[in-house]
């Protein structure tokens, strides 16, 4: 539509403008097509065969790659009663790497982040893993059907496209698992 424009004899002054307009529509549209064949590529990546994935060290290899995100008073406690599980190593570091992230970009500025990781085996011996955060939140009543759909964002003070939890939940899912949320504003996640 925007060439179009071109074609139907612009005035020369507006031209500039248009060229702009232009340029920021196809910067979009790349972005989405990026965007799509990364979830294509995590989608493909169903194949690759499940390894032993050592939680502690994946959660620190996170870690060190956001240092320089985390405020200088933030606190990270692990309780690891499960040490392992069994998944695709690349899949769990960018579910690891992604919920840190949010609890980095969601943080309150109200108080010290602190963030809390734990795992432990359910009663049929599955292993439960738990991410919590005590930042901003979000109304969930309101989000619910939302949450974990792709380009849905509840929070606009902070740059996202509302990609990574919808990655998450992909990707936990091909690895055979399913992920839950719970959050209250100003409460945390």
């Amino acid at each position: 539509g925007l060439t179009n424009l071109l074609n139907a004899g612009m005035n020369q002054q507006e031209l500039p403008r248009l060229v702009d307009y232009i340029r920021k529509s196809a910067s979009e549209l790349d972005g989405i097509l990026s965007d799509l064949t990364h979830i294509i590529d995590i989608r493909s990546e169903l194949y690759r065969v499940k390894e032993r994935i050592n939680i502690a060290a994946e959660w620190q290899r996170c870690v060190s790659l956001m240092q320089d995100y985390l405020p200088a008073d933030a606190r990270i406690e692990t309780v690891f009663d499960e040490e392992v599980v069994y998944g695709i190593k690349p899949m769990f570091g960018s579910i690891m790497l992604n919920l840190l992230t949010n609890s980095i970009k969601y943080r309150s500025p109200e108080r010290s982040l602190v963030i809390h990781l734990t795992s432990r085996a359910n009663q049929i011996g599955q292993t439960v893993m738990e991410v919590r955060d005590n930042g901003t939140g979000f109304d969930l009543a309101s989000h619910q059907e939302n949450v974990f759909k792709l380009y849905k964002r509840f929070h606009t003070h902070v740059n996202g496209k509302g990609l990574g939890l919808y990655l998450v939940k992909n990707q936990i899912e091909i690895m055979g698992g399913r992920v839950e949320v719970e959050s209250e504003p100003d409460k945390g996640a």
